[in-house]
């Protein structure tokens, strides 16, 4: 009965997910050396590593300070460029966050009456005001992270037309229930060059080893959508294949070079 039972979930689980695709955005870089999960760009002074996969994708990126002396970076003149669109890493504003505490207390004075609670409560509430650092100091052997802006917002719609079906074994996915019942699955997939791309996006970022930036240089690290696959979510993660590691968001497709967005009833 239980073996039943568990067979309908999962069934029930999978026509669900079966109206649920994910959109696999795979990038390439011209540039920026990669391996094969990051995008890695090095020189003398600094090494910055990068890593998209995230739902919508996200641009985060370390910075590693190679030099014996200290590196300071303008965050006003730095930027993320999505398809000749500037967004800015640094605005001159302070941002306000307001924080609540709650307390707890005993009340000593109810001890009698055990039906009544015998803790009283109360709030302080403080506001923050922070304005952002727009020099960030980096030193010596030091490393530092950002992650500012999400690559994609809106779901790719042009499936109409030109694109390719690719069909895959089951066995592709690893450690999941349903390879016994479905042999292949299928997905659908277009592909780009750097110039008929949907979606180019830059890193740009001014540097200088004075903080007063006599000398800056500029690193401009690019990198554009090579290909869009549209997957049904029951074959794009574990969760949607496995009771047993529905929490665990274990995606079959991961990958840092790549992101993905959801998208229903495609």
């Amino acid at each position: 009965m239980k073996k039943i039972l568990l067979s309908i979930i999962i069934l029930l689980i999978f026509c669900i997910s079966c109206t649920t695709y994910v959109e696999l955005y795979k990038t390439e870089s011209k540039h920026v050396q990669s391996n094969d999960k990051t995008y890695l760009f090095e020189n003398d002074t600094v090494k910055i590593v990068y890593s998209f996969w995230t739902e919508k994708g996200i641009m985060a990126f370390s910075i590693f300070n190679k030099l014996d002396k200290p590196l300071y970076i303008d965050w006003k003149k730095s930027n993320y460029i999505s398809n000749s669109k500037k967004f800015d890493y640094w605005a001159d504003k302070e941002t306000s966050t307001r924080h609540t505490t709650n307390y707890e207390y005993y009340n000593k004075s109810l001890l009698l009456v055990p039906f009544l609670t015998n803790y009283l409560s109360s709030s302080v509430s403080n506001t923050v005001s922070v304005k952002p650092e727009r020099i960030t100091f980096i030193p010596p052997k030091a490393i530092i992270f950002k992650s500012d802006y999400f690559i994609t917002t809106s779901n790719y719609n042009d499936w109409d037309k030109d694109f390719e079906t690719l069909t895959f074994p089951m066995s592709n996915l690893k450690s999941n229930t349903l390879s016994k019942s479905i042999k292949n699955y299928s997905i659908k997939s277009k592909k780009f060059s750097q110039n008929n791309s949907s979606l180019n996006f830059r890193n740009f970022l001014t540097f200088s080893i004075k903080e007063s930036f006599e000398n800056e240089f500029y690193i401009d690290n690019e990198f554009y959508v090579k290909e869009i696959q549209l997957i049904k979510k029951v074959f794009f993660s574990r969760d949607s294949l496995d009771r047993k590691s529905m929490f665990h968001s274990i995606y079959f497709f991961e990958n840092g070079k790549d992101f993905y967005k959801t998208v229903e009833n495609k």
